[in-house]
């Protein structure tokens, strides 16, 4: 279950179910379908998770999990979580103020996008974020061989080309949602259209292909 709309990357608001939790509360859900999770390991996607925005925390459900593949190993003060191929997908480190697992994860040793594209991380340019500026991640990206590049905040032109990028697909969004009349509670749905055209349509970063069969 989380809290936050904003990191389901859909949902269906028509589901309606109540649940209760450890302290005997009954809470009504708000939706129900997919949340994106940022990892050091790469993005993560969680399906079949409830909205349910009075709750205090996101919680994990450990049933749940092993009911779709998963399985996790408790070590001390941190819990491995795995994949039905028993690769490690991310760690979660016990709060020793209430001994509870919060939904955050810690570094990992591999990218996702280095294990979609075969190609190696060399650079990456970012701004001075709290994520991106703390000590685990300043080791993970010394152990990989990843130079840092931190851009200035409030200083777009710096990452021209993926402010560029994000700009041509929310433009292509908006588009299509005011052309058909559409709420704006459908941006995701328009954003996944808009990035699953650009990845069809010939460019000129790619000779002869278009970037799904690059």
């Amino acid at each position: 279950m989380a809290k936050d709309q904003s990191i389901f990357v859909d949902i269906d608001n028509s589901v309606k179910v109540k649940v209760r939790l450890g302290n005997d509360t009954m809470m009504e859900s708000q939706g129900k379908r997919t949340i994106m999770v940022e990892t050091k390991k790469g993005t993560r996607f969680i399906k079949d998770v409830l909205l349910v925005s009075n709750l205090k925390e996101n919680l994990l459900s450990i049933g749940q999990m092993m009911k779709n593949g998963y399985s996790l190993h408790f070590e001390r003060d941190i819990c491995k979580i795995y994949n039905s191929k028993r690769v490690e997908i991310g760690q979660v480190k016990m709060e020793k103020r209430n001994r509870s697992f919060p939904l955050s994860f810690n570094c990992g040793t591999n990218l996702l996008f280095e294990k979609q594209s075969g190609k190696q991380i060399k650079v990456l340019r970012s701004d001075r974020s709290k994520e991106y500026t703390s000590r685990e991640f300043d080791k993970f990206c010394e152990d990989e061989g990843i130079e840092r590049q931190l851009i200035v905040a409030y200083t777009p032109q710096q990452n021209g080309v993926s402010k560029r990028k994000n700009r041509v697909v929310m433009k292509m969004a908006r588009s299509m949602l005011k052309e058909k009349g559409l709420p704006n509670t459908l941006w995701a749905e328009a954003v996944h259209t808009a990035v699953y055209l650009l990845n069809r349509c010939p460019t000129k970063a790619v000779r002869d292909k278009t970037p799904i069969e690059a």
